[in-house]
């Protein structure tokens, strides 16, 4: 029985440290009284690690919550982050020179 908890775990796309993540998210969410409306604000992603934390935190800290409401926004950048993956063919810059280039490209 033990063997199969451990399976299930290492088959998770989440690390640990998304789930503590997400553990204090939904420890926070439940001190407050439950008909108290709740807006997260998540800026929107593209690094893998950010977008499997916050998949992991909607899994498992606000999934079932109906007073939680989440928005994504897009506040991280001088251009929306649409036109930086149209630019690059939808394959982000790997490095930050790649990316000065994409920029320079952009209209002011």
């Amino acid at each position: 029985e033990e063997e199969e908890e451990e399976e299930e775990i290492s088959e998770s796309p989440y690390t640990p440290s998304d789930y503590a993540y997400a553990l204090t998210l939904s420890a926070f969410l439940s001190t407050l009284p439950p008909a108290s409306p709740v807006t997260l604000i998540h800026e929107r992603e593209t690094s893998y690690p950010s977008v499997r934390r916050w998949r992991c935190c909607l899994a498992n800290a606000v999934a079932g919550r109906e007073n939680v409401k989440v928005e994504v926004l897009q506040t991280n950048t001088l251009h929306p982050l649409d036109t930086y993956l149209s630019k690059c063919g939808g394959k982000l810059p790997s490095s930050y020179g790649s990316f000065t280039k994409v920029f320079s490209s952009l209209p002011p």
